[in-house]
């Protein structure tokens, strides 16, 4: 499945997610089922719901949002 990068706080005025063709695996097409991903390691379900010249406006199924795993340091008390 063709994988577009997409920042997930970058919403349009009609709930879309813009991006550039370019952020995706492989060129795509407007009703497109992609994975949506981020570079800190979020995805999550989109289809493509429009295409014009180069930017892409991705409709995210935020019910299949996956958030990284990410490990922080804790801080531990002096011994």
């Amino acid at each position: 499945m063709t994988r577009v990068w997409v920042d997930f706080n970058s919403l349009d005025g009609e709930g879309l997610y813009p991006t550039l063709q370019k952020f995706a695996s492989s060129p795509v097409s407007i009703g497109e089922r992609v994975v949506a991903f981020d570079y800190d390691g979020n995805e999550a379900a989109a289809l493509v719901a429009a295409v014009d010249g180069g930017v892409v406006r991705l409709q995210v199924d935020l019910g299949t949002f996956r958030e990284a795993l990410q490990l922080v340091e804790t801080s531990r008390p002096n011994s």
